[in-house]
């Protein structure tokens, strides 16, 4: 099993290179991360929840944990993500947990949100920043 930590506290700084305009932090985010295999991913995507009211998300934070949970229970790996997708649809941006690159499910996430054009950001110590994948460049 791979554990992730996730620092705890507040989270004043946000470097989003001009693309998080306020605006975007009223648009519904889907945030991104490893679950299958690990430990602590409830604690992981609630603290990134956390940082983004912290910084001022203050509309939809589409939490795919909770949201499995309470909708999918008893389903597959598959059902589950693909049932997640219509989340991604409606957001506007995906947030990016540490390690999601060492996940498939997240890896599959990431790949159409990018089709579908959401801005990506990834979460690095206590800040947030614009993904190298929505700038064109690879992880």
């Amino acid at each position: 099993m791979v554990r992730y930590e996730m620092p705890r506290g507040k989270y004043p700084v946000v470097q989003i290179a001009g693309v998080c305009a306020e605006s975007l932090k009223q648009k519904p985010v889907y945030l991104c991360g490893p679950v299958t295999g690990t430990t602590g991913y409830r604690e992981r995507f609630a603290a990134a929840g956390e940082l983004l009211h912290d910084i001022g998300f203050s509309n939809v934070i589409f939490n795919p944990v909770e949201i499995a949970e309470i909708h999918m229970m008893g389903k597959s790996e598959r059902e589950i993500l693909d049932f997640l997708m219509q989340y991604i649809e409606i957001s506007a941006s995906l947030c990016h947990l540490p390690g999601w690159g060492n996940s498939e499910g997240a890896k599959e996430e990431t790949a159409y949100a990018q089709k579908l054009g959401l801005v990506i950001f990834d979460i690095v110590g206590d800040t947030l920043r614009l993904s190298p994948l929505f700038l064109g460049g690879k992880e």
